[in-house]
């Protein structure tokens, strides 16, 4: 029997829609508004990314055990994302802003905004994925759940990507973000309201730091999945690019919502047949079938080429397929990780297991901007100019061959290591009931 109603669990999607269209900004537009707007030096903006997940490698786990041990009125998750919903939206205004005159201001205020804005989004993360192991402790309404999140995720992105360059050209950059962060607060605002913890866990009287990080440590699909998630990741630096791709390459920057949409079209269709397909073939093999589509599909987009506009919209949904992957089934990964966890050691770390899963993305994020605008400061990019034939071949690199290293990676350390299936997961969550 359900425990959760539809308005309730679509307020909780509506939590990741706000937020998501606030990543998109960030994963997406933020290194194009730092090398084109601000006009930063491209050796800055890999200096800038690196110290700030720096900072998030000490910072995230911290944030991860405060939130296992903090005992706040009104639940053990749902505080820290009422107060994300409100100053998330409000620190993306910041991040978008150019109020500097000196390059040395520029330079101080990108990196004190850039950090507290990963600060915040952590804040929100880790709680608001916890939560989903509160509302119920029914496996399959949980898949539901979560899969309802991705799907207004992938919704709220879809918005942010069409909505963006338009608003842009319209209103400008700090405008634009300022009309977006109003809508992202609102999908948001109703998960304060409409999502309820009902499930309470015996937790032991303190965990001890150590303990933490020993049964973290010892959780070996936990460290298997989130080693694929960043590898692969690390080597997908089509996503920090893809605004200067479709600028310069395309010679149109208007069709960024277009290619988007291609990009996005796997988040929105795929949570609808994620539960069905998982069903069928389990999350392990899900996982490596599609990496494979997108490996062999990057492939073929490389030697075709992009003349055609029609072949360049089907080969970025095909190959999105995988990209947006990790993404879109992290948050069921995360909770049959913690659930074996539980069932190795008998104490549920949710802050500290979901706190990797926020770096991960965070990670991620910076990485592709890192690696990104290192190769751009190779290629010599010049921003607002006509770029040479080697930057243009090599953002076409970017975009189709360098991501599928990463995810030859995955597929190999998947299908030799990770073997945690979904039938073992249930029976470990039976046993788990009074952990």
């Amino acid at each position: 029997m359900e425990k959760t109603s539809k308005l309730e669990r679509l307020s909780y999607g509506g939590f990741f829609a706000g937020q998501n269209l606030i990543l998109i900004l960030t994963l997406q537009f933020l290194l194009i508004f730092y090398t084109d707007v601000v006009m930063l030096p491209s050796n800055i903006i890999v200096a800038l990314f690196l110290v700030a997940r720096v900072w998030d490698a000490v910072n995230d786990p911290i944030m991860g055990i405060i939130v296992d041990k903090a005992k706040p009125k009104g639940g053990k998750f749902k505080p820290w994302v009422n107060a994300v919903v409100i100053l998330l939206p409000l620190m993306t205004i910041l991040v978008f802003q150019n109020p500097a005159e000196t390059m040395n201001a520029k330079i101080t205020y990108a990196f004190i905004t850039y950090i507290i804005w990963g600060m915040i989004y952590t804040l929100g993360d880790i709680p608001a994925f916890a939560l989903s192991t509160v509302m119920t402790d029914n496996a399959d309404e949980r898949v539901k759940i979560i899969m309802i999140g991705r799907l207004l995720g992938g919704i709220g992105s879809l918005v942010g990507v069409i909505l963006m360059t338009p608003f842009k050209e319209l209103l400008g950059w700090s405008n634009a973000v300022i009309v977006l962060s109003i809508i992202a607060f609102l999908m948001m605002v109703f998960v304060r309201k409409l999502t309820v913890e009902r499930i309470v866990y015996d937790r032991p009287a303190f965990s001890s730091i150590s303990t933490i990080i020993k049964s973290v440590s010892s959780n070996k699909y936990l460290l298997i999945f989130y080693s694929v998630v960043i590898l692969t990741n690390l080597s997908n630096t089509s996503s920090g690019t893809a605004v200067h791709f479709v600028k310069y390459n395309l010679g149109n920057e208007m069709l960024v919502p277009v290619l988007s949409l291609a990009a996005a079209s796997t988040s929105i269709f795929m949570p609808l047949v994620l539960p069905k397909l998982i069903f069928r073939f389990g999350k392990r093999n899900l996982f490596m079938g599609l990496m494979g589509i997108s490996i062999i599909s990057s492939i073929l987009f490389y030697f075709i080429g992009y003349s055609n506009i029609v072949v360049v919209f089907i080969f970025i949904a095909l190959k999105f397929l995988a990209l947006n992957l990790p993404v879109l089934m992290m948050g069921m990964f995360s909770t049959d990780c913690l659930e074996y966890g539980c069932y190795l050691h008998g104490t549920r770390n949710e802050g500290i297991v979901f706190s990797i899963q926020t770096f991960s993305i965070k990670l991620t994020l910076a990485m592709q901007g890192a690696i990104g605008a290192y190769a751009l400061g190779r290629a010599d990019y010049v921003a607002n100019a006509v770029q040479s034939e080697e930057t243009l071949h090599e953002l076409w690199r970017m975009t189709t061959l360098y991501p599928i290293f990463g995810q030859i990676i995955a597929v190999v350390v998947f299908y030799f290591f990770y073997h945690l299936s979904e039938a073992e997961v249930t029976k470990m969550m039976e046993g788990n009931r009074g952990a």
